[in-house]
């Protein structure tokens, strides 16, 4: 049974964009994947500061929340007026709708039983997805994969993995649902993704008890793309992507590793990304090495979006001329973005190097080292969620990795850079921020970049960043920098420590507010502060709290 809670009324209208409020309606901001809230005019570096900036609430919810929040100004609830809204997706498969002014709860909805991480990886165990309750154990999967929303439809596109009863012998599931903004009622009939594809020897057939949803949806000319990668590499898993119309038809599948295991696109949360004419995805854990014929892992893909199919591919074997398949140096650790207004996309590895390709033939253009050091072993000091590119600068903020490789060595940290992208593809670092302490683990941190335009006195780089140790439950911090052209980043304001942060997420920046994912069952709003909300919320806002 599922249970459906709603204020207002079935039918959604929406008005138009009014008041330069602009909507994020898919990860990362833009189907090109660049991180960038361009439409940012009330946060300036300017106005970042203890006296002027800070918490204003935490949201509740039931759940860790791994997939990014997304803002939809200007939704229509009937007889109950028209709200910005702000949804949150979780592990538990709970959806929620705030308002984004008063941060009231609109609406919500529980999908149904998400998968018990417990049952995954059972030798080794699975932590990826933690108890969000305070207890450092394994945790539910329900959606983790971030939604997309579309405005003409009124409607937001999910995937929740579920199995089909609370308690073992279950069936696990991924299911697709389109709900509407104002109710969370489905508008189709839910759908449960499936499907085979071809391989040399028979039939490679989807298993969703194999296969993670990780990825962010991609919303195109109609279609919704959805990408799979493993359990903890829990094998058989397989690179499936898929194309469902709005409607909930299925209109394409491919399968990048038929007959074989691996080359699964993660690419740590990150959705595919789009540039008006192809689909990009970066794949992981090549299994016969990235020269031979018919293996598409390791690789950054250009997908055909009605067929799915190959059109090109391109792949940059590390030092040793392949990428480490026993010690996890893979490529797909983080998303492809199509750099706007160039022929250039750029991505990164766990090995701790960024590639800038041409899109049009995939030619390498240029790589360049962003890590302090390159990963050896299981060190991984790689590109993760933490990259970001605006005014033809890419900002990166890797993971730190462990010394030499040694699991009982302390986590490392590394600085925030960034990178000028030339006209021809070159790269050049430009500044570089001071760690002061900052601790990051082997993930790095979760960038995203509020600006208003290209104004380049405009640029914040946001960051959430986790303590030093491996603990999967550790204090997060959001943190603020001004946008710097070169020289040194300047870190204008921070908060965190008292909750927990919110593995391989970014923060979402929508009409004045930051609102930062937790594995705290919370989500934390900041904002312009004034007296009256100071006190209201308990906050003094007049000093930073512990780094």
């Amino acid at each position: 049974m599922r249970d459906v809670t709603w204020i207002g009324l079935a039918a959604l209208v929406l008005t138009a964009f009014a008041g330069g409020q602009s909507p994020v309606l898919t990860g990362h901001y833009d189907t090109a994947r660049s991180g960038a809230n361009l439409s940012e005019t009330v946060l300036t570096p300017e106005t970042i500061n203890y006296q002027s900036f800070g918490r204003i609430a935490a949201l509740p919810v039931q759940g860790c929340v791994i997939a990014q929040p997304l803002y939809m100004p200007h939704v229509d609830f009937g007889d109950l007026g028209t709200h910005n809204v702000v949804f949150i997706a979780t592990s538990e498969n709970f959806v929620y709708g705030f308002d984004a002014d008063s941060l009231k709860l609109l609406v919500q909805r529980n999908l149904g039983n998400p998968v018990s991480s417990g049952e995954i990886s059972q030798d080794t165990g699975y932590y990826d997805f933690p108890n969000c309750d305070g207890v450092d154990d394994i945790g539910p999967i329900g959606i983790t994969g971030t939604p997309v929303i579309d405005p003409t439809e009124g409607a937001m596109f999910l995937v929740s993995a579920q199995v089909d009863a609370p308690d073992p012998p279950h069936r696990h599931m991924a299911i697709l649902y389109k709900v509407a903004l104002n109710t969370l009622a489905d508008l189709n009939p839910p759908v449960e993704i499936i499907g085979s594809f071809s391989n040399p020897d028979g039939t490679d057939t989807f298993d969703a008890r194999y296969e993670l949803q990780r990825a962010a949806l991609l919303e195109v000319n109609g279609n919704i793309y959805i990408a799979f990668s493993s359990h903890n590499d829990e094998t058989p898993y397989h690179g499936w992507l898929f194309a469902y119309d709005s409607q909930l038809r299925q209109r394409a599948i491919y399968d990048y590793s038929p007959g074989r295991s691996g080359m699964g696109i993660w690419q740590s949360g990150a959705g595919p990304a789009y540039d008006g004419s192809f689909v990009y995805v970066a794949t992981g854990n090549s299994v016969d090495g990235v020269q031979s014929a018919g293996d598409f892992g390791d690789s950054i893909l250009k997908v055909d979006p009605d067929t799915l199919q190959v059109v090109a591919k391109t792949s940059f074997p590390n030092e040793s001329n392949d990428w480490d398949y026993d010690s996890d140096l893979d490529l797909g650790s983080s998303r492809v973005i199509s750099i706007p207004g160039t022929p250039f996309a750029v991505s990164g590895s766990k090995y701790g190097d960024m590639f800038v390709v041409n899109r049009y033939d995939m030619s390498l253009i240029s790589r360049f080292q962003a890590t302090a050091r390159h990963s050896s072993g299981f060190d991984w000091t790689g590109i993760y969620n933490g990259f970001a590119y605006w005014n033809q600068t890419l900002y990166v903020w890797p993971g730190g990795g462990q010394a030499d490789g040694d699991p009982a060595d302390p986590y490392q940290t590394d600085n925030l850079k960034a990178f000028s992208l030339t006209d021809k593809g070159a790269s050049a670092m430009i500044a570089i921020g001071q760690t002061d302490g900052v601790g990051l683990g082997y993930q790095g941190a979760g960038l995203s970049i509020s600006a208003n335009g290209s104004d380049p006195n405009s640029g914040i780089v946001w960051a959430l960043t986790p303590d030093g140790d491996s603990r999967w439950l550790r204090p997060g911090y959001l943190r603020a920098y001004a946008a710097s052209a070169s020289g040194v980043f300047t870190e204008l304001w921070h908060d965190g420590g008292d909750y927990n942060w919110a593995k391989f997420s970014q923060p979402l920046i929508a009409n004045g507010r930051v609102y930062t994912p937790t594995f705290s069952g919370e989500v934390m709003v900041y904002g312009l502060l004034n007296s009256s909300a100071r006190q209201a919320n308990g906050i003094n806002s007049s000093r930073p709290r512990p780094r």
